[in-house]
Order: C-alpha cells, then sequence, then structure tokens
C-alpha cells in the first residue's frame, strides 16, 4: 500500500501594526461620539492587547486582582492553565487608571467585591465576543489582511523582535509552549532589512 506524506503548508507572516499606526486607532476613537467612559475602556483594551501580548481568551478573564499598578505588570492564566507574568507600558497604565476611576474602582481596588475589569453599561464583565467586536470595530479600514485581538498579540512580538529581544523571552512573553510557534516572528521589518543593507 502506498502511502503520501501530508502536504505542508507554508505559515503566513502575520499582520502586525506599527506604533504610529496603533495611535492613530486611539485618536479615531476620540474623535467618536462614544461616552467618554467606553472611548477610554476601548482605548485600554487595545492599548493592553498591544502592550502585554494577551490572548483574547486571556483579556476575557482579566480580574482586577491580576494587576499590579506598581510593578505595571499582569498576572496570566494562559493555555493550559500554566500561569506567567507580562507588562504594559505608561501610557496604557494611565488609560487603565483613568478608566478606573470613571467606573469608581480606583484606588479602592482591593476592597471592590466587583472584579470585573472591562464592563459593560450594566456593569457586567465584557464577553469574549464583545471584546473582539471592539477590538475589529476599531481597528477595521487599516490595511492589514485581518485586524483583530490577533493582529495586536502579532504587533507586539514583532515590536520586541525588531527592538533585539531574544526569541526565548518573546516565546515565555507570549506564553508559547513550543520554540516553533514564535519563530514565525523572527521576519524583521523592512526598515531593519534597509538599514542593514
Amino acid at each position: 500500500v502506498l502511502t503520501y506524506p501530508s502536504p505542508k503548508f507554508k505559515k503566513s507572516i502575520p499582520s502586525f501594526l506599527s506604533e504610529k499606526k496603533i495611535y492613530e486607532v486611539l485618536d479615531k476613537i476620540d474623535q467618536t461620539d462614544k461616552i467618554e467612559i467606553y472611548k477610554l475602556r476601548d482605548k485600554a483594551i487595545i492599548m493592553l492587547f498591544f502592550t502585554s501580548g494577551m490572548r483574547l481568551e486571556e483579556m476575557t478573564n482579566l480580574t482586577l486582582r491580576d494587576i499590579d499598578f506598581n510593578e505595571k505588570s499582569i498576572k496570566i492564566l494562559g493555555k493550559g492553565d500554566k500561569e506567567r507574568y507580562a507588562n504594559f507600558d505608561d501610557k496604557t497604565e494611565k488609560l487603565l487608571v483613568e478608566y478606573l476611576e470613571l467606573i469608581k474602582k480606583y484606588p479602592l481596588l482591593k476592597s471592590n467585591l466587583d472584579d470585573n475589569l472591562f464592563v459593560d453599561k450594566d456593569k457586567k464583565s465584557l464577553s469574549r465576543n464583545k471584546i473582539q467586536y471592539t477590538v475589529m470595530n476599531n481597528l477595521k479600514g487599516l490595511s492589514v489582511s485581518s485586524f483583530g485581538p490577533h493582529t495586536l498579540r502579532h504587533s507586539f512580538a514583532t515590536h520586541l523582535i525588531n527592538k533585539g529581544v531574544s526569541i526565548s523571552a518573546i516565546q515565555s512573553l507570549l506564553g508559547h509552549s513550543k520554540l516553533s510557534s514564535t519563530q514565525i516572528y523572527t521576519h524583521v521589518s523592512l526598515d531593519k532589512l534597509q538599514s542593514a543593507i
């Protein structure tokens, strides 16, 4: 009996956004007629994806108790119930604090019985679909092949690669169990190639 190997499909290079594009998205949110609290919430969601590299499922399960504002770090429960830590920048911290102040959850974070981070108008935790819709709705129109939460995760990893962060460190930050999952990010930006040439 003849057997044939399964065809191997080449992994495509993931879409990613420049930092400039991310800030354009934030500016676009500011120009909408949304209530201020939802503008801040949407901007905080996008920046948290972009600066932490979290998966959609991880963002959905994120609570206030997982965030350490002093260290600008987040405890993440990833795939296979594996814990890891991620960080966020000053801009993301500012957006989170302003948002939490508006929904009366900052600075009394530890005394809050309601531990939801991102909430809807009824103060209920945002669903997975709602977070995904929020990102896709705000990123649509950009010149990328995909524009969901995973694009922001790809952007996070690509920026780290371009700044010289080691692939093993990025593997840890993304919560990949296999290095092969992270190696797709070893492509470099056109700017890097041009400067090398």
